[in-house]
């Protein structure tokens, strides 16, 4: 299985950009682990900007932030020939372009789908790193298709398990932005300092 691959700066650029520089050269894990890495980041970011998105009485700035990092990572995975990251960052990407522009309720089941759906591509980034570690295509993953059935199932309005979990506006005004994301479930104390250390390094624009 051939992979479509970006090179040194060209991958630096196209993640910034989205994906416009494409280029393809033969696999190197060294650019999986890049992807890896740079993902990973922009996931982090993304998981703030949830809580933000939750906190705020107009969360369109949020929003945004969230759907320009996931069309970069579709739009990157899709050339690097990833196939489930860019098949899911594309249903995830429309969930939240419908939260956005208010198809979905942001404060109900949607937004416990958007933060599932994360989780979902975090776990599937970790697959692409053990794969660059050991100097292979990465495999399918073999729970995939649930999760893509359950995004469908939020895309559609449907009910989502646990969708109370999610903290309503009102509960998150006065509290701290680490306290949020641990109190909603979204990450931990680890995954706390290492977004906020990345966000400060190279924050999103």
């Amino acid at each position: 299985r051939r992979l479509c691959q970006w090179g040194g700066d060209a991958l630096a650029r196209a993640l910034e950009s989205g994906g416009d520089e494409a280029v393809e050269a033969a696999g190197d894990p060294a650019v999986l682990r890049e992807f890896a890495e740079r993902t990973r980041a922009r996931l982090a970011a993304s998981e703030i900007h949830l809580v933000d998105a939750a906190a705020d009485g107009a969360p369109g700035a949020p929003l945004d932030a969230i759907v320009r990092d996931l069309h970069a990572i579709r739009q990157v995975s899709a050339f690097l020939c990833l196939d489930d990251i860019s098949e899911y960052s594309r249903g995830l990407e429309r969930l939240f372009k419908r939260i956005r522009s208010k198809a979905l309720d942001a404060e109900g089941g949607a937004m416990v789908a958007g933060n599932e759906g994360i989780q979902v591509l975090k776990r599937l980034v970790a697959n692409v790193a053990q794969a660059a570690e050991s100097g292979r295509v990465p495999d399918r993953d073999r729970a995939l298709a649930a999760d893509l059935d359950r995004l469908e199932n939020a895309l559609r309005g449907g009910s989502v398990a646990g969708e109370r979990k999610f903290l309503h506006p009102g509960d998150a005004m006065n509290k701290k932005l680490g306290e949020l994301l641990i109190a909603a479930g979204v990450t931990d104390s680890v995954e706390i300092e290492r977004a906020l250390a990345a966000q400060a390094s190279a924050p999103v624009q």
